[in-house]
């Protein structure tokens, strides 16, 4: 047998042809000459089956091109490359498919335009268009507005929302912030994730959250209901010096509704809910507590010096420890000096 196009006698892949001349008469893939791709100018993402998704254009035109092409099954070993020209708002594609056939090497040219164009997406229509689902107020309690908290708290809710968009929420955002006396309002975009949040500074800080909802309307058919997270912080901060049941304690840490207590005399531990935390005296925050350097210890106390004024003096330790820093927190309260347990306790 020979092939009809080059008379080479031998084996005949297909049709009458040889492998070389065959795979020379046939075209193996297929792709469009033109495409209309949508970024949003806004947050510069892709559309890309209906939805946006973020990325560099070289890895979403790269996924775009594998699928507008169409390869014929006989193909194994497939690669594409594609390489592009890049002016204003149209591209120029050079797309190089390179496959196996058998014995023999497939490598076929394409050459596409694209055109960018512009369309806002539905998340940034609604970011810049004021839109939101839930409102989360942040407020203070007796104690005081939140001025020594408002950055802390500002920061773990900007931080959780964009670790939530960073792992794939991307229609969560902050429509708007406002501080206000007394507290802050994030205007958030999505009523589940602003639950998230509120339950997270609930945890951090103490304090109970309460919410409420208000009928904002129809939308796409259906009603659309906005929702008011409260979080009401405790009156009580870790590091606060308390006076309860006669006995002066460290709160060491609060979680949700729990406190958790170290008495300064002996640093044993105790933890009470919120709601039996009842007859509590406030002495102070953390601005209370001094550092001093160790000079010397025994089993029974530890000489310290003040860092300001040098003076020398001794403090009992609540139990036989050995302190393994040089830098010793204290408090002072009512002549007295009383050692502070590490912040680890």
């Amino acid at each position: 047998m020979f092939c009809v196009e080059c008379g080479r006698e031998g084996s005949v892949y297909k049709n009458g042809y040889c492998l070389s001349c065959y795979i020379k008469h046939n075209r193996f893939t297929k792709g469009p000459g033109y495409l209309d791709v949508y970024m949003c100018p806004k947050c510069g993402m892709y559309k890309y089956k209906n939805t946006y998704i973020p990325g560099s254009f070289d890895a979403y035109i790269h996924r775009v091109v594998k699928e507008e092409f169409s390869v014929n099954p006989e193909l194994r070993d497939m690669v594409f490359n594609v390489s592009y020209d890049k002016k204003d708002n149209t591209v120029v594609l050079n797309v190089v498919i390179q496959g196996r056939l058998d014995e023999g090497d497939v490598e076929e040219h394409h050459q596409v335009t694209v055109r960018v164009r512009r369309e806002t997406c539905k998340n940034c229509s609604r970011r810049y268009g004021g839109y939101y689902e839930a409102i989360l107020q942040v407020r203070g309690d007796k104690r005081g507005s939140l001025e020594k908290d408002i950055k802390d708290i500002r920061r773990i809710v900007e931080d959780t929302v964009e670790d939530t968009r960073s792992k794939g929420n991307h229609g969560l955002f902050i429509t708007e912030m406002v501080e206000i006396h007394g507290g802050l309002d994030f205007y958030l975009s999505d009523k589940g994730s602003a639950l998230m949040i509120a339950k997270k500074i609930h945890e951090l800080y103490g304090g109970e959250i309460k919410q409420s909802f208000k009928d904002a309307g129809m939308e796409d058919s259906r009603h659309v209901y906005r929702m008011t997270y409260l979080v009401r912080l405790s009156p009580y901060r870790r590091g606060d010096i308390v006076e309860f049941k006669g006995r002066l304690y460290y709160l060491s840490s609060i979680r949700g509704c729990i406190v958790h207590l170290v008495d300064l005399l002996t640093w044993s531990r105790s933890s009470f809910n919120l709601k039996d935390f009842k007859g509590v005296k406030l002495i102070g925050g953390e601005d209370m507590i001094e550092e001093m350097m160790l000079i010397s210890q025994s089993s029974k106390d530890v000489q310290l010096m003040d860092k300001k004024t040098y003076h020398v003096i001794n403090v009992d330790k609540p139990y036989d420890t050995v302190f393994k820093k040089d830098i010793v927190r204290v408090i002072r309260v009512n002549d007295r000096v009383m050692l502070i347990p590490d912040r680890k306790i």
